[in-house]
């Protein structure tokens, strides 16, 4: 057995967030953290759906804005961040002059990633938090990396189409805009 499985059969990812919580004003623990669920998600996909259970992107998104001077801090939550919301999609939409309508709940299709997607971004203003941050770090290649992936991967629409706008919303995730606009029209 791997150390990764022996350390989520153990409940290590709720001994992490739980630690993360605590902690949250402790730069250097959330960092750690972080990086340790980041290194966790990259080898173990079951982990993904008990951080999301956990609450896991809200905890990130807290420490996150608490830390967002400090560029470690700032990576390694991109980092995980990114994980989470990296998942491949598998949702049809049309874009039409930015109008949009669906017939039924278009919350009802999203797929876990698109869900974590609109959290992030609606919830937590997470596209705005990564622009500042990235901004605020642009000496440090790795900080920069990391939330540029944040970025791309709210980029990417359903299916791998890249749509773009004139508002920062829409051009980073074409649902966002349908979020506010309640105009959806199926394919």
């Amino acid at each position: 057995m791997r150390i990764t499985e022996l350390f989520v059969r153990e409940n290590g990812i709720n001994i992490l967030l739980e630690t993360l919580r605590h902690y949250q004003e402790e730069a250097r623990v959330v960092d750690k953290c972080c990086a340790t669920l980041w290194n966790i998600l990259q080898t173990d996909e079951s982990s993904l759906k008990r951080v999301e259970r956990a609450l896991g992107l809200t905890i990130v998104c807290e420490a996150w804005k608490l830390h967002e001077n400090h560029e470690n801090v700032v990576a390694s939550a991109a980092g995980l961040v990114t994980r989470l919301i990296q998942r491949s999609t598998c949702w049809d939409y049309c874009c039409c002059d930015a109008v949009m309508l669906f017939t039924h709940s278009w919350l009802d299709t999203l797929s876990d990633a698109d869900a974590m997607k609109l959290e992030f971004v609606v919830d937590h203003r997470g596209s705005e938090m990564t622009i500042s941050s990235l901004k605020r770090h642009l000496n440090s290649k790795f900080t920069v990396s990391a939330c540029l992936s944040v970025l791309a991967n709210l980029c990417i629409a359903p299916k791998g189409d890249i749509k773009s706008d004139s508002t920062l919303s829409v051009a980073l995730w074409p649902p966002f805009a349908a979020h506010q606009s309640r105009n959806l029209r199926p394919v």
